[in-house]
């Protein structure tokens, strides 16, 4: 109950400073959703992608804040006081939070991951391409995607992907082609 009262100042917070419009962010509601147990990362990855499926968009913040408003609210009801976190096996969950992260990015992380939409892959999203190189590589690295693929939760070194370049055919994403480079002539 404490987590949801505290998105719900968020929530308050957010419609007077402008710079909490963040929590709109994909990346952001992936942090928040971090904090949750692991039963409602699942169903809010469930949600999130009818969500995508229906809007072809992320949800943003105040949906997240609703959904945990709502299960907050469950929580509290008398018939659900005898519940446990403990799985289907009865084993308690000995994991610890940073563990689901991997798991839960891949699971959301249909479609583009700089609009959030699921009409088109990363790297074949407009927005992104319409930037410059370098606004383009900041926004790689802030999402925190691999250098050759665009994908979430590897590095460039541990990329699998046999991608190439559509205008060079190096190993890297059409996103990063540099315009001015020149192929050495031997």
């Amino acid at each position: 109950m404490e987590y949801s009262d505290f998105l719900g100042h968020l929530s308050i917070a957010k419609s007077s400073i402008p710079a909490l419009n963040v929590l709109d962010d994909y990346s952001e509601n992936e942090r928040m959703c971090n904090k949750l147990p692991a039963r409602l990362k699942w169903k809010w990855a469930r949600k999130v992608s009818k969500f995508q499926e229906n809007e072809c968009r992320y949800p943003e913040f105040l949906e997240f804040y609703n959904f945990v408003k709502e299960e907050a609210k469950i929580g509290q009801l008398p018939l659900t006081k005898g519940f446990t976190s403990k799985g289907r096996s009865g084993y308690s969950e000995t994991r610890t939070p940073g563990q689901y992260k991997n798991v839960f990015s891949t699971t959301v992380a249909k479609g583009c991951l700089f609009c959030n939409l699921t009409c088109h892959e990363t790297c074949d999203c407009e927005k992104l391409n319409a930037l410059t190189r370098d606004e383009r590589s900041a926004e790689i690295r802030r999402l925190r995607l691999c250098y050759k693929c665009l994908g979430p939760g590897h590095q460039y070194k541990d990329c699998a992907t046999r991608l190439n370049c559509k205008i060079c055919g190096k190993g890297h994403a059409s996103a990063h082609h540099d315009p001015n480079f020149k192929p050495r002539q031997d």
